[in-house]
């Protein structure tokens, strides 16, 4: 998926060492984005070109295009498999049939964790990943259950992908992997985490301003979504632990922002919660 990250794009298909199908679809930015893309793709690559309908419209059209018979993995372009584990991944799917599955994501090659299984707070709706910012101490070697799995580097068997897909475009960025994990969850179907297949994310890469900060997008997003989003959480318990989680939101920009962008980023809060709150009013 490329928005604006064709440099982030030719980082990883270097990274990709395993035997695959390449399918890049191109939320548009601009036409010189556009022009840089195709210059670092690989013969045999597939392109898909569309207008920026967000990350669930981009997974759609790439699913569309890619064979039905085979595993997707959904792959962000700030993510990279570190050596090997592309192929422990899919080999621990294989082995274990699994249908659902993420490698272990950290935040940098020797660094903290930034996914290793999560949950859904199932009062507030909210994402909570298991061990964010600690460092592995276990690597293991036998995949691990998690009720929710990370978008970030998403391995669906064809049955997982016959059951869960087409991602829901309304939520535009953020949640989606949440929505995806209730549905699977409710028909059944486990989602896993291999511990020995490890992934690397520059969180927010493509989602910060010039300025590097976070976009007030990421903000918005991740307010409005918490109430947009088709999750086990009951709408009346997100809805009733709105306060909370709208202090905890504004806690979190005070503490990683600029001071000069801490009004810009909470008037982002603000709205997101504002028109998620509206939304669910209409029992959409």
């Amino acid at each position: 998926m490329n928005y604006a990250s064709h440099k982030l794009i030719a980082s990883l298909i270097s990274r990709l060492d395993h035997e695959h199908s390449l399918v890049i679809v191109d939320n548009f930015s601009s036409e010189d984005e556009l022009a840089s893309l195709r210059q670092v793709l690989p013969a045999g690559a597939k392109l898909l070109a569309q207008p920026n309908a967000g990350f669930a419209a981009g997974v759609n059209a790439a699913w569309s295009a890619a064979p039905h018979d085979s595993p997707l993995l959904i792959l962000n372009p700030d993510a990279w498999f570190t050596p090997g584990s592309l192929g422990r991944l899919i080999d621990a799917a294989s082995e274990h049939h699994l249908d659902i599955a993420s490698p272990r994501i950290l935040q940098s090659r020797n660094g903290p964790i930034w996914f290793d299984g999560g949950r859904i707070d199932q009062r507030t709706g909210e994402v909570i990943h298991d061990g964010y910012g600690s460092h592995p101490i276990n690597i293991g070697h036998e995949p691990k259950r998690t009720e929710f799995v990370s978008g970030c580097a998403l391995y669906l068997s064809p049955r997982a992908q016959e059951l869960l897909l087409p991602m829901n475009e309304s939520l535009f960025m953020y949640y989606e992997d949440a929505e995806l994990s209730s549905r699977a969850a409710r028909i059944g179907l486990p989602a896993w985490v291999v511990p020995d297949a490890v992934a690397i994310h520059d969180e927010g890469a493509t989602s910060r301003s010039s300025t590097d900060t976070r976009s007030p997008l990421f903000y918005y997003f991740q307010a409005r979504n918490r109430l947009y989003a088709d999750l086990n959480a009951t709408l009346v318990s997100r809805k009733l632990s709105t306060p909370l989680v709208l202090a905890r939101s504004i806690a979190r920009v005070l503490r990683h922002e600029r001071a000069a962008k801490h009004a810009l980023m909470i008037r982002a809060v603000l709205r997101g919660t504002a028109h998620g709150l509206r939304r669910s009013e209409r029992g959409v």
